[in-house]
């Protein structure tokens, strides 16, 4: 099997977030925390053609995203800045890249068969609502029917298709090594000083890892390899940050036949597997 970059996205801001669209699109979130601003950009997965670039709302920082419906963006600002606490919720259409609606009352909690359900909170407790996704109409209301939410929230969890994606799990490189003790893997890794864990998925014949290990000194080097198990070789190799200040999890996942890499946390790589 072949591993080819297709292209390689490069941002000035860290790349904070990569979440795919049901049209086979990039959603790119990329924030500058010094000037305190995100930015949110959509690409062509196949070929890298920008959709839109560096977005922005008014409110320059205190945003973020839910998740991503049908090619609706479904964002939100934060109820307070530097808490977790989300508030109002904010409707994008990708294919005309506008805001479809907004309600500045109402709390997203998740989304399911077209309806954004939603919530209004005060003292007494929760106020249930379902919201047609793209209008923003109330279509239902639950009152304080928290056992209804449960049981439609589960549902929504269980019809999710996560199928097309590969993410990597974490293992140890004693426990690796174990499992590949007869292939180029041993060869790889067997004499690294390695740091933590190594995460790893596998695509068919391939086995791919990213790892952190110190190269010289002190130095801690972030790499990701793919190893064709079959020809028992090394396919593609890609060092993700020469000279890492700490921990980067999440450097890669897997859609479809495509592999995406996060390198110097400022690059997204895009690979084609064949």
């Amino acid at each position: 099997m072949k591993i080819k970059k297709l292209y390689a996205y490069k941002s000035k801001q860290h790349v904070w977030r990569i979440l795919l669209t049901d049209s086979n699109q990039f959603l790119i979130e990329t924030r500058d925390v010094n000037s305190k601003e995100v930015f949110f950009n959509c690409i062509d997965i196949k070929t890298g053609k920008p959709i839109f670039s560096d977005f922005q709302f008014e409110e320059k920082y205190w945003m973020g995203i839910e998740t991503i419906y049908k090619d609706v963006i479904i964002f939100h600002k934060y109820a307070k800045p530097d808490m977790p606490g989300h508030k109002e919720i904010i409707c994008f259409d990708i294919a005309s890249q506008k805001v479809l609606w907004s309600n500045d009352t109402l709390i997203y909690l998740f989304i399911y068969n077209d309806q954004v359900l939603a919530a209004s909170e005060s003292f007494t407790g929760h106020t249930y609502y379902a919201l047609d996704y793209r209008s923003g109409q109330v279509s239902a209301t639950y009152g304080d029917n928290s056992a209804l939410i449960n049981q439609l929230k589960i549902k929504a969890e269980e019809e999710k298709d996560y199928s097309a994606y590969k993410f990597p799990e974490k293992i140890s490189k004693e426990t690796l090594l174990q499992i590949e003790d007869e292939t180029q893997v041993k060869e790889i890794i067997k004499n690294l000083d390695i740091i933590g864990d190594v995460e790893y998925t596998s695509y068919e014949n391939l086995l791919l890892m990213n790892y952190f290990f110190r190269a010289g000194g002190r130095k801690l080097q972030n790499k990701f390899t793919a190893i064709d198990l079959a020809a028992n070789k090394v396919v593609f190799e890609n060092v993700l940050m020469e000279d890492a200040k700490g921990f980067a999890p999440d450097s890669f996942f897997v859609y479809n036949n495509i592999l995406i890499l996060l390198k110097e946390r400022d690059q997204v790589i895009v690979c084609g597997i064949e």
